[in-house]
């Protein structure tokens, strides 16, 4: 049995840049059934930081230890960035949320979404997991792997052109300052 994604892609109909990582974290971890709302995960600290020069912007209540749902997607929308996770289902052995212990078993088909996505000429894979499965989704079209930080491939797509970039996972997993990896996402969104 596995374990399946536990809520679909989050994808503005006119988003520009999809930013996937590799499955959510556990539902303990969590406050939202939506992206990255563990409040020990970096990603909303390096968006507040990066787009509005406050590494709070997004926090709701730190007592709370809870992010502005409502206040994100507003943010998402208006910037046409979408979200969402490379694995839709791992192995129900998987432990934790580390992306080294996941098991992926059902790849999400990154092309189709982005079939809905017309606009979309940029994918951020977030974390090493994250950039080889966008690599064995695209490698046919072009796609050269990425091993480092701040590493982009683009090659054809879809009669345009699409870039992956490769940036350190917000996870407190990955050991990198916020300031270091808010470095390689600023870099993306120039």
């Amino acid at each position: 049995m596995a374990k399946k994604h536990s809520f679909g892609p989050f994808l503005p109909c006119h988003a520009k840049v999809l930013m996937l990582g590799t499955f959510p974290t556990e539902e303990k971890n969590r406050k939202t059934d939506f992206y990255y709302s563990n409040f020990q995960n970096d990603m909303w600290y390096i968006m507040g930081k990066i787009f509005f020069n406050d590494e709070n912007h997004f926090v709701k209540s730190a007592e709370d230890k809870e992010f502005n749902k409502e206040e994100i997607e507003k943010f998402l929308c208006d910037k046409g960035i979408g979200l969402y996770d490379v694995d839709e289902e791992i192995s129900e052995n998987t432990k934790g949320s580390i992306n080294s212990s996941l098991e992926g078993e059902k790849s999400a088909d990154i092309k189709a979404l982005l079939k809905f996505l017309p606009e979309c000429k940029s994918l951020i894979a977030l974390g090493l997991d994250s950039a080889k499965s966008l690599y064995k989704q695209f490698k046919e079209f072009g796609a050269t792997k990425l091993e480092e930080y701040g590493n982009e491939t683009s090659f054809p797509f879809e009669g345009g052109e699409l870039t992956i970039y490769y940036v350190p996972s917000p996870s407190s997993a990955c050991t990198m300052s916020r300031d270091e990896k808010a470095s390689f996402y600023k870099k993306c969104f120039e």
